[in-house]
């Protein structure tokens, strides 16, 4: 079994409730140590930017996200590894994404051909921020349309952080930090 099957099952059985973490469920696979390195780190990494993913992949599946748990799970591992994951070429992350859906396949490699033809080398814009993404030191993402209506919750969305936790900074009154996207994570970070 590859990694990335592996991240995948793991990623289900958490969100079915099958284990209370990633690690107590990718040790039922026999996996040697790089590869349960690996399938950690994409496990980890969609579910540490899952707002962030679902909001990019809204933008490219036009009929919507998938009701099919799979589908979702692999098109959120597709899209981790075109975005936040540095080393994977494009079209190895589409490919093994594809193979690992049974059905919709298709859709699949869609979205995501669509979402790697997006990424693109370069600063973004500060004039452009709902449409010109910082991911990777020297990466970006540059968008058709905006991520996200003028006035939104750039900065939850992109770290996926969860909307009580910017109220209560507000509640707070650290406005200031919350114009730094940087402030913003380390204090979370920190606290």
């Amino acid at each position: 079994m590859s990694a990335r099957e592996s991240a995948l099952r793991a990623l289900l059985g958490f969100e079915r409730g099958r284990g209370e973490r990633i690690a107590e469920l990718l040790a039922a696979e026999r996996l040697d140590p790089r590869d349960r390195a690996f399938a950690s780190e994409l496990a980890h990494g969609v579910l540490r930017n899952d707002r962030f993913l679902d909001a990019v992949l809204t933008l490219f599946a036009h009929r919507g996200l998938p009701p099919d748990a799979r589908m979702h799970a692999a098109l959120r591992l597709g899209a981790y590894q075109l975005l936040l994951l540095g080393g994977v070429p494009a079209r190895a992350a589409v490919h093994t994404t594809v193979e690992l859906v049974r059905h919709g396949s298709g859709f699949v490699n869609a979205v995501l051909r669509r979402v790697a033809d997006c990424v693109v080398a370069g600063s973004p814009d500060p004039a452009r921020p709902y449409n010109e993404i910082a991911l990777l030191p020297g990466r970006m993402l540059r968008l058709p349309r905006p991520l996200l209506p003028a006035g939104s919750d750039a900065i939850a969305v992109r770290h996926s952080l969860p909307d009580f936790l910017l109220e209560r900074w507000r509640s707070e009154e650290h406005t200031s930090e919350l114009q730094s996207p940087c402030n913003l994570v380390c204090r979370l970070l920190l606290e």
